[in-house]
């Protein structure tokens, strides 16, 4: 089970890292990590990984993610949850569909958000959510999100169901804040559950409540090589492979083949020419060395052999 990939439906209750542990322990692995935490409220998609393929685990946070979550309009809570106290209280006014509607899509692109006071966002060395529970407020900084899609799905005031698509470093709290903000009232999200991150779906994810009890019958983990498989690839000659071993970047003339559009300065796939994975690594900008043949400049950030 070493170096892979695990899809886990985490349950309302754990933290991520007391299900990593669960991992760490039940299967008997010396590395865990994972590739984004969840609330200890909310449920859903958790990627862990395990051995050398915890060096990946960056690519998997890049992925976009889908949440589905419920907002109880009228209140604000002191974490922006069901966890914390009201801090603000206010009638919900009879809205309708259009502009409950209206006010998700005003959220729908890049835009500057700010994090909840009550997250694990580093300031100073010390967690936000440190700080708050001292009763130390801090002021935290917007920072740009992008949210890909915002749907309404069902609306029972004082409380409406979204699902929303969005980058890497959204919070879903603040998100249902400023969805209250444009509608002119107090919100905080009630449940939350992620239902994907990239093409990792909750339908197939092992559950996080049998792993805690120390049962792994049925748990198999995704090989790294066949995880990765949403990054394009350049396919090397056998003798470009045995190099790679020794650290040597491959020349542009030892590519055969390019899988999918390849960019400058995003991750991308070294496969052998069985399409077994080799490295992984990061096409950046033209080399400006003069010297016949040399294209580009590679960076290698992960090779899957030791």
């Amino acid at each position: 089970m070493d170096h892979k990939l695990f899809v886990i439906n985490k349950h309302s209750g754990p933290s991520s890292f007391e299900v990593v542990k669960a991992l760490r322990t039940s299967a008997k692995l010396l590395k865990v990590g994972h590739a984004g935490t969840l609330d200890p409220l909310a449920e859903g998609v958790l990627l862990l990984l395990s051995g050398r393929a915890t060096k990946a685990a960056a690519l998997f946070m890049d992925l976009r993610k889908t949440y589905v979550f419920e907002v109880l309009l009228g209140v604000e809570t002191s974490t922006l949850d069901g966890e914390g106290i009201p801090v603000d209280v206010a009638r919900c006014p009879d809205f309708s569909a259009g502009a409950i509607a209206a006010a998700a899509s005003k959220l729908i692109g890049v835009y500057d958000q700010v994090p909840p006071a009550f997250s694990a966002i580093k300031q100073n060395g010390k967690r936000l959510y440190e700080l708050a529970r001292q009763g130390k407020m801090p002021e935290v900084k917007k920072r740009p999100v992008t949210v890909y899609r915002f749907d309404v799905l069902d609306i029972s005031l004082p409380v409406v169901r979204f699902r929303v698509e969005c980058s890497r470093g959204t919070y879903v709290r603040s998100l249902a804040k400023d969805v209250g903000a444009l509608l002119n009232v107090p919100a905080h999200v009630r449940s939350l559950t992620r239902t994907a991150v990239g093409p990792f779906g909750i339908e197939t994810a092992f559950p996080a409540r049998e792993l805690c009890a120390g049962a792994i019958a049925g748990l198999s983990g995704i090989d790294l090589g066949d995880a990765l498989q949403f990054l394009p690839a350049y396919v090397i000659t056998e003798k470009a492979k045995c190099a790679l071993r020794s650290g040597i970047i491959p020349d542009p003339s030892d590519v055969v083949e390019r899988i999918g559009a390849i960019e400058t300065d995003k991750p991308v796939r070294i496969l052998d020419q069985n399409g077994v994975l080799c490295a992984v690594g990061r096409k950046e900008s033209a080399s400006a060395d003069p010297r016949p043949g040399i294209v580009d400049s590679f960076r290698l950030f992960l090779q899957t052999a030791p």
